[in-house]
C-alpha cells in the first residue's frame, strides 16, 4: 500500500473550504480533493464516492463538546482496498474520545472511490484529518 499524507497535500494543493454543509448542529467545511493535482503515486486521489457531504453527514459534533470548546483535530490513517473498501482506520491524533470515534466511525459508515493511477485503481493508506472548531 501507498502513504500518501493527504493533508498535507490539501494545505498546499488544493483552496481551502472549497465547500460547506450547513446544519443546525454546525457548519462543515471541507475541501474538494479531486481537485488535488496529479502525484507521483496517483492520479486520481481517493476520496468518498458523493462526495465530502456524505462523509459530513456521517459527523455529528455534539453540542456539549462545543459548549465546552472541546476543539482540535483527529487525524486517523485510512487503509483503502483498490475496490475502496475501508481496510483498517487507525488513530493518529486524538481529540476526545467522543470524537474520535465518531471519525473513525464515519470512515467506516462512507462509501469510497480508491485513487486511480492510470485509471487504474490502487490500494492506498492515507491520513485523514478531521478539524473540530
Amino acid at each position: 500500500l501507498t502513504i500518501v499524507a493527504l493533508g498535507a497535500l490539501l494545505a498546499s494543493c488544493a483552496a481551502p473550504n472549497t465547500g460547506v454543509v450547513r446544519r443546525t448542529d454546525a457548519d462543515y467545511y471541507y475541501t474538494d480533493w479531486r481537485t488535488i493535482p496529479s502525484q507521483k503515486a496517483f492520479d486520481v486521489a481517493a476520496a468518498p464516492q458523493q462526495g465530502m457531504a456524505v462523509f459530513i453527514a456521517n459527523l455529528r459534533y455534539p453540542i456539549a463538546l462545543r459548549y465546552n470548546k472541546v476543539r482540535g483535530e483527529v487525524k486517523v490513517l485510512v487503509s483503502l482496498h483498490s475496490a475502496g473498501r475501508v481496510l483498517d482506520v487507525r488513530l493518529v491524533r486524538s481529540v476526545h474520545p467522543v470524537l474520535d470515534r465518531m471519525v473513525v466511525q464515519a470512515v467506516y459508515h462512507t462509501r469510497w472511490s480508491p485513487a486511480q493511477k492510470d485509471g487504474v485503481p490502487l490500494p492506498l493508506r492515507f491520513y485523514l484529518p478531521v478539524n473540530f472548531s
